[in-house]
């Protein structure tokens, strides 16, 4: 796992561009301390790359990696886990390799078999810039899902640039003075981060999932190479999901350091911890609190215990929280809302102590229906807008003159289709409310909704809904936990992976029927199954209890005046696009006690906290 960055320049060349490349990786350390190096072909293209190294932890996997040739570079973020596959038929044309890592494997396989037998075929999670010295040409490509981040700023009458981080890009000299994009700043409030396919600041963006770029002097062009969406009727038995869940924690096991796993004392997390410890002997990390209504360390203890793993468990106090907030703006390089962050930087800090790869739960909820959104209940809520909009009036009306049960909500109201209402389902706290009014922009949607809603405009009956809703989950709301937990773990030189987010389960989720994971409001049945042959049916079906940030509170009390004067004073260049009387009205009503609007409230906080760090980081330097 590491940090790469690169310039490609249309019509100059790169020479005085190694002191940029030299602060970015400086300034990505974290992302991989064990060693850096750059490279460049002494004309318009320059790379950079720092390293944690966890496969081959000799030189001989260092980067940027040259082919034997010197025709061909590549900087590479991640890890593919079926590349000793690709290495043995390689070695049958001939290929002598130096390391017995797998960066060496792709850039040989990009060489011999191709871009598309790449992107197809290696699983694993990716974010890498191949550059072809004979063509002039570069290729940089994300993973199917976005587990890995890649950041790119262009300028088609100078350069292009991309980075492990979105503030390199900005930072950039043909970039630093481009303006804020208000309407990307909307869809930040309302999803709570910055999505695929947009930037924040003009001409820059995160490239979306399952998508790469090509790029040569002709100028560039970004093309999809695969879709995420639910396509299918399978049903698997548990057995055939075991040996398949088995298979994937297996795969990602590799490595040449020590691996453990986030023990959580949930489902999914539970899983993949008895998987794995049935591989090798691996250690967990627990993150618990002092509160009981909150705090899960005991199932996650007596977890451990029946299966003799190492358990290390660190209870996280507020104080511990508050003391991370500066860390949590250092992390991030891009706006980022979800305050889950804070907790997930300090059980990846305290796992770092002793392990440099982890295996995580992340996945599930979105793979197997597992929310409580994504429940039986919006089937009945897609019903409603079958009817005349007159009676969910009228409904809505009736709930707020009794105190029968709400069955029209105010965002149901107002959304035109089931399908953006949907989208609203995923909004931020108050950003339903709140962002049309304290924005002077329209807000930008994600650049998959659209995509979404088109592919299942003609969907009928519970099926269609149901598979409508699971690519939402997967192309947006999946991104933004994917995009939590790699700035939190890199930011403490921590490599996480993620099983469930492996192509063959990924595969056989997409084609799973919804109603076999789901069973009345709970969802994920097909793998709950899977854990109750280990653990029993009573810890599988116990009441989940999930780690809390005390947010609303903190912003009535501790957090008051900090986050007030932050947002009321916040840069010009943020304040032209606010309606700052609107500000300060949403912030009176939440610290007055009188609504809770912590969710939209962080996320202006936040994004005034990324714009004073970030925006001139390089310029302050």
């Amino acid at each position: 796992m590491c940090g790469i960055v690169g310039i490609y320049s249309f019509r100059n060349d790169t020479f005085n561009k190694k002191a940029y490349i030299d602060w970015c990786l400086k300034d990505m350390n974290h992302r991989g301390p064990d060693s850096s190096g750059i490279w460049g072909n002494e004309k318009n293209y320059i790379t950079g790359f720092v390293r944690l190294a966890i496969q081959d932890i000799s030189e001989c996997g260092n980067q940027p990696m040259v082919s034997s040739c010197g025709n061909y570079c590549i900087t590479f973020n991640g890890e593919i886990y079926n590349a000793e596959k690709y290495k043995l038929l390689l070695q049958q044309k001939g290929i002598i390799f130096k390391s017995s890592g797998d960066t060496e494997v792709l850039l040989y396989a990009l060489i011999h078999f191709g871009l598309d037998t790449v992107l197809n075929e290696f699983d694993g999670m990716y974010a890498f810039a191949f550059y072809d010295l004979l063509k002039d040409e570069l290729i940089i490509s994300r993973d199917r899902l976005g587990i890995k981040p890649l950041y790119i700023g262009f300028n088609k009458n100078d350069d292009i640039i991309y980075s492990s981080q979105y503030n390199h890009v900005i930072n950039y000299e043909s970039l630093a003075d481009e303006a804020i994009d208000f309407s990307v700043i909307g869809s930040y409030l309302q999803l709570g981060y910055m999505s695929g396919g947009l930037g924040v600041v003009k001409n820059t963006q995160l490239i979306p999932h399952g998508h790469y770029l090509i790029i040569n002097k002709e100028g560039y062009s970004i093309k999809k190479y695969f879709t995420v969406q639910h396509d299918g009727k399978g049903s698997y038995t548990s057995d055939f999901l075991e040996k398949n869940f088995t298979d994937a924690v297996r795969s990602q096991l590799i490595s040449d350091v020590p691996v453990g796993t986030f023990l959580s004392g949930g489902t999914d997390s539970s899983l993949i911890t008895i998987l794995a410890n049935k591989e090798t002997k691996i250690v967990s990390f627990t993150s618990g609190t002092n509160d009981h209504e909150t705090d899960e360390k005991e199932h996650a203890k007596w977890l451990a215990n029946k299966f003799d793993i190492p358990n290390f468990a660190k209870d996280i106090s507020t104080t511990d929280i508050m003391q991370s907030v500066n860390d949590n703006t250092k992390a991030y390089s891009e706006p980022f809302a979800d305050f889950s962050s804070l907790p997930s930087l300090l059980i990846s800090k305290y796992a770092r102590q002793q392990v440099k790869v982890i295996l995580s739960g992340d996945g599930p909820d979105e793979l197997f229906w597992g929310y409580e959104r994504t429940s039986q209940r919006m089937l009945r809520d897609a019903k409603k807008f079958h009817r005349p909009w007159l009676m969910n009036l009228a409904d809505f009306a009736l709930s707020k003159l009794s105190v029968l049960p709400k069955v029209v909500s105010k965002r149901m109201l107002f959304s035109k289709t089931f399908a953006d209402y949907y989208y609203r389902s995923l909004f931020l706290f108050g950003s339903d409310i709140w962002v049309t009014k304290i924005l002077k922009e329209k807000p930008a949607e994600s650049y998959f909704k659209q995509h979404i809603a088109n592919t299942h405009i003609d969907s009928k009956g519970n099926e269609g809904i149901m598979n409508m809703i699971w690519d939402y989950e997967m192309n947006i709301h999946l991104q933004r936990i994917l995009l939590k937990m790699d700035k939190a773990s890199m930011y403490n030189s921590l490599e996480v992976r993620v099983p469930y987010l492996s192509n063959e389960i990924l595969n056989i989720a997409s084609k799973t029927i919804w109603s076999d994971c789901m069973s009345g409001s709970n969802g994920k049945i097909n793998l709950k199954k899977v854990l109750a042959k280990y653990t029993g049916e009573e810890f599988v079906n116990r009441e989940k209890k999930g780690f809390l940030v005390p947010m609303r509170a903190w912003m009535r009390n501790e957090l008051k005046q900090e986050v007030t004067e932050k947002i009321m004073n916040m840069p010009e260049a943020l304040a032209i696009g606010f309606n700052k009387g609107q500000l300060s009205k949403m912030i009176s009503l939440h610290t007055g006690g009188r609504e809770d609007y912590c969710g939209i409230i962080w996320a202006v906080y936040s994004l005034v906290n990324w714009y004073n760090y970030h925006r001139n980081s390089y310029k302050n330097s």
